[in-house]
């Protein structure tokens, strides 16, 4: 058997079991491989591989030039038709091109003299601008005051109920959990937080429940909603920076109230989001609850507070390194906060602790201790959503507050952006 035969012909396992790639008697390659033939079997004249063509749509495989054709419509390779509300790039800003940022500043690769400029920047526009306006506000709502009471959760599951109550809690005294609305869940993983919209809402058949997200996840939550077969519920798969929301069908064909919700949307998701709900005609959209975190993955030409931020004082080319200084407030040191250090065995000369975070010494010298790196991380966290809010109040046509809607003890990332036709109480 030739090297060429013996290729065609691997054993791939699969479920105990083996596939081969068969080849037809007289040939000396399988169908797949079939163009690299060197004649047709019995018949010198004419040329194998000249009858199989590598396909238009897909080059990895190949097929007979008589049944183009009809292969091109059935290949698994065909391009798909992109729903109405799947329109590529359409939440993304033109490029701001008075404000191109050459090289952008990282912590470990400015000055020392920078770095505390901009830090001392950060503190005074905290001071001005954000603090005393975020109030605590932790609440809970009755969907979820059995399920919390239940003794088999672990502590992990626990931490997200109690998330959800509270921001379940904020958007039912915003007045936002009413009959006749489309709640449209960002980022919606799991649809967790869809699941409970559906137990907190006074009559959830009379609303509509939208669900974007990029990904396809197992074990989802709106499943277990479909097979009741009481609610109105579609699930989106589209990155938020292409999704067309006046397209979506459920928005499209009724004139219910839009409500925006989201549990931890990363970085620059959240200021998608606020881009998708611009499209929306005014006064469709009546309130948006958005859980914020990871702000270390914002980027400049998607934020949606830039102007609000060089207001402030801050330059674009900064803006990385804002970036990179909220990590702080989530990392620290990067090491375990609760690790002990270990003894040095000095008889052997062999150190137990460890590894030195290389930045150690110069926080030293710069006298930026991990306490107030914290701090400092946790203002441009605020300085950036208060930046949104800004965006949201001038934008939207919404009134933006913030809140701290959970203890830091259950998530760090404890900050969330309610917005509504009017303030809260």
């Amino acid at each position: 058997m030739s090297i060429e035969l013996e290729r065609c012909q691997y054993i791939v396992p699969r479920k105990k079991r083996s596939c081969r790639m068969l080849v037809k008697p007289g040939n000396s390659y399988c169908g797949e491989h079939a163009n690299q033939e060197p004649c047709l079997p019995n018949d010198d004249s004419s040329n194998w591989a000249a009858l199989r063509v590598p396909c238009p749509l897909d080059g990895k495989h190949t097929v007979l030039k008589s049944k183009l054709a009809t292969h091109l419509t059935k290949c698994a390779a065909q391009p798909t038709k992109r729903p109405d509300y799947c329109q590529e790039g359409i939440n993304i800003p033109q490029p701001r091109t008075e404000t191109t940022i050459d090289k952008p500043l990282t912590i470990g690769g400015i000055e020392d003299e920078r770095l505390m400029a901009v830090i001392g920047k950060v503190e005074r526009v905290y001071v001005q601008t954000v603090h005393g306006k975020i109030t605590t506000k932790i609440l809970c709502h009755e969907a979820l005051t059995e399920e919390l009471t239940q003794s088999f959760y672990g502590p992990s599951v626990l931490k997200h109920l109690k998330q959800n109550a509270s921001l379940l809690g904020l958007l039912e005294k915003s007045n936002l959990l009413q009959d006749d609305s489309i709640f449209v869940e960002f980022g919606s993983g799991r649809g967790l937080l869809t699941y409970w919209l559906t137990q907190a809402v006074p009559n959830a058949n009379k609303c509509d429940f939208i669900l974007v997200d990029r990904a396809s996840h197992r074990h989802k939550f709106d499943n277990k909603l479909r097979e009741k077969k009481e609610f109105s519920i579609e699930r989106i798969r589209t990155d938020i920076q292409d999704l067309c929301l006046p397209n979506v069908p459920a928005i499209q064909s009724s004139d219910k109230g839009v409500v925006g919700v989201s549990k931890h949307l990363c970085g620059a998701a959240t200021d998608l989001t606020l881009r998708a709900c611009q499209q929306l005609e005014q006064g469709r959209l009546k309130g948006l609850m958005i859980a914020l975190c990871c702000h270390h993955r914002c980027v400049w030409n998607l934020f949606a507070g830039c102007s609000y931020l060089q207001d402030l004082g801050f330059l674009a080319e900064e803006f990385s390194l804002l970036c990179g200084l909220t990590s702080w407030a989530i990392c620290g040191s990067g090491k375990p906060r609760n690790t002990k250090d270990k003894e040095v065995n000095v008889s052997e000369g062999v150190s137990d602790l460890p590894d030195v975070n290389p930045f150690d010494c110069r926080y030293d010298r710069l006298e930026l201790p991990r306490e107030r790196r914290e701090f400092i991380g946790l203002k441009v966290k605020r300085i950036f959503d208060i930046a949104r809010a800004n965006y949201v109040t001038k934008t939207l046509g919404l009134k933006a507050e913030l809140f701290f809607y959970c203890h830091p003890d259950i998530s760090p990332e404890n900050v969330v952006l309610l917005a509504t036709t009017n303030k809260t109480t």
